[in-house]
């Protein structure tokens, strides 16, 4: 599959639950989690954030790809919750996590 689909009724992980079944091990790549986050990232609700501008694999070390809605093709999308985010859409274990990253660097 070259991409993940996004159908009209989604279905999301609960992502203390994702973390449990399917613990990310792109440690270097991305944070998450208590730890991970910070005051802003709990508050919008953003559990897995990338710490480089472009990351090539997800947090669980597999290579990103787009994700599709309807006909439209997206990888980083403006987040509608924080405009200083993006966010991108993967699947694990045949269910939808949302990713985000910083807009425009300010990465650690």
């Amino acid at each position: 599959m070259d991409y993940v689909t996004v159908s009209n009724t989604p279905s999301y992980w609960n992502e203390v639950e994702l973390l449990t079944k399917f613990p990310p091990t792109n440690f270097k790549g991305w944070r998450w989690g208590v730890d991970g986050r910070d005051a802003s990232d709990r508050e919008d609700g953003r559990y897995i954030i990338a710490t480089y501008n472009f990351p090539i694999s997800d947090p669980w070390k597999r290579q990103l790809i787009p994700w599709k809605f309807e006909d439209a093709m997206f990888e980083w999308e403006q987040d509608d919750v924080n405009d200083n985010y993006d966010i991108r859409i993967t699947s694990v274990g045949g269910r939808l996590i949302r990713l985000y990253r910083k807009r425009g660097g300010g990465f650690d």
